[in-house]
């Protein structure tokens, strides 16, 4: 895919947006898009309910979702804007209306190009963060290159777990009266747990080729 300048200066109806600088905040990818102009996530619950994105009215199958000019199908339930963080993307491009050739889709109302992160020195980094309702999320990044880097290997994932036992006000009905009440509950069995990996090595710097990589994903997700 082109880089941002690239596609900053297009001629597509076009946003992009550095992720970069969100890396060291919790939360996931979901919670920065909902922040951008145009731009509206929808979901009926917490963690690992479905989440349905906007673009200039547009939703659902009007709008197609793509990560490295990927449909995002392709990679399981374990990789969604409500459970991926934000350190595992490098930015977001948001094409309303016509879309590139390399993100070709018959969407009507346009598309969101999930960029990976780009790791250009060795790394190893792990993050985790908790909250209420039993809520753990975890993050880990690898990379390792040779000196010249001519060959990379690497992994990155995510894991994320919550109860989801939050409460919601919801009528019950008395079957003595026959008279509904609402009344505050605490949710029950919508606990959450998504797990995502990819591992992936590859050549890169020679006179054949800039960059050529396998990658093998694992996705679990159980609600």
């Amino acid at each position: 895919a082109p880089d941002k300048k690239v596609i900053d200066q297009s001629p597509f109806s076009v946003r992009t947006i550095n992720i970069r600088q969100e890396h060291h905040k919790g939360g996931d990818i979901g919670e920065v898009l909902n922040r951008a102009s145009g731009v509206r996530l929808r979901s009926d619950g917490n963690i690992g309910a479905p989440v349905q994105i906007s673009l200039g009215g547009l939703q659902g199958k009007a709008v197609r979702m793509f990560k490295d000019g990927i449909p995002v199908e392709l990679f399981g339930h374990g990789f969604s804007l409500g459970t991926i963080p934000t350190n595992m993307l490098e930015r977001v491009e948001i094409y309303k209306g016509i879309m590139p050739l390399y993100l070709a889709s018959d969407a009507l109302g346009g598309g969101v190009n999930l960029v990976s992160r780009k790791i250009d020195e060795p790394i190893a980094e792990v993050s985790y963060e908790a909250g209420s309702f039993n809520t753990h999320r975890a993050t880990a990044h690898f990379l390792r290159q040779n000196k010249t880097k001519k060959w990379y290997g690497g992994a990155s994932s995510s894991f994320n777990y919550s109860d989801n036992s939050y409460k919601v006000h919801v009528p019950v009905y008395d079957m003595e009266t026959g008279v509904s009440q609402y009344h505050d509950l605490r949710r029950f069995h919508d606990a959450t747990r998504s797990l995502y990996l990819e591992a992936y090595a590859g050549i890169q710097n020679r006179d054949w080729a800039e960059d050529l990589r396998i990658t093998l994903i694992g996705s679990d997700f159980y609600k």
